[in-house]
């Protein structure tokens, strides 16, 4: 199995994590923390489109979006380069 095969079996559907986790196995690398914020705002803007962007719930979809990536990534084996 491919190194994008199984990350692709571990990670949420959100292809922002799946490009950032799969690109960063395969340099042996970290994420970095803008690829990191890319990939909340990513995933946010899914779970406020499944809502049909009802307004009100931005900061509840940053921190639902920001829980989900970073276990996404830890299930990943993947960290978060230090600044």
């Amino acid at each position: 199995m491919s190194v994008r095969a199984a990350v692709q079996a571990k990670l949420a559907p959100v292809p922002a994590v799946l490009a950032a986790a799969a690109s960063a196995l395969e340099s042996g690398g970290d994420i970095t923390p803008e690829a990191r914020s890319r990939m909340i705002a990513e995933a946010a803007y899914y779970l406020a489109e499944r809502r049909d962007f009802e307004p009100g719930y931005e900061f509840e979809d940053w921190l639902a979006a920001e829980a989900e990536v970073d276990r996404d990534l830890e299930m990943a084996g993947l960290a978060v380069a230090a600044t």
